[in-house]
């Protein structure tokens, strides 16, 4: 067995824990030490990445399984599709939205297509990104997390 892989029960659900992520993120937004766009850039790709990989540990804990040999694989669709079956629609098409248009997107502001369910189909999004998106994803990652501590 590969090195930190144990029984699902026995895995420390916390070691991923993106609290302390959000935090630095916060209190940097808060100073103003992130002002300039490639730091936003990446402050929201690690949010966005941060609750995903917490809500995969979560689950593999728990005894779901996803793809691959140690069944530790989920995609972004099963994600997605859990946030919004808890009621948190609007904070995950935030969060993923913006985190496509950091990853994905050259231009600032831009057009963004989503190809993740359950948005896959809408037409093209027009998306900017600057210090109240980064606010705005913090806000909705805060949501997220809560759901993601006491639900998942």
């Amino acid at each position: 067995m590969p090195e930190g892989l144990r029984r699902a029960g026995d895995r420390d659900q916390t070691r991923l824990g993106p609290q302390k992520l959000l935090s630095i993120i916060e209190d940097a937004v808060k100073s103003n030490y992130i002002v300039e766009e490639v730091l936003i850039q990446r402050a929201i790709s690690a949010i966005y990445f941060a609750l995903f990989n917490y809500w995969t540990e979560k689950r593999y804990g728990k005894g779901v399984k996803g793809k691959e040999i140690h069944g530790d694989a989920f995609s972004y669709a099963e994600f997605h599709r859990d946030a919004v079956s808890k009621g948190l629609e609007k904070e995950i098409l935030i969060l993923y939205l913006y985190r496509v248009a950091v990853d994905h997107y050259t231009l600032n502001p831009t057009y963004v297509t989503l190809m993740s369910s359950p948005w896959r189909g809408l037409p093209p999004m027009k998306v900017g990104i600057d210090i109240e998106k980064l606010r705005d994803a913090i806000d909705a990652a805060k949501r997220i997390l809560t759901t993601i501590e006491k639900n998942t």
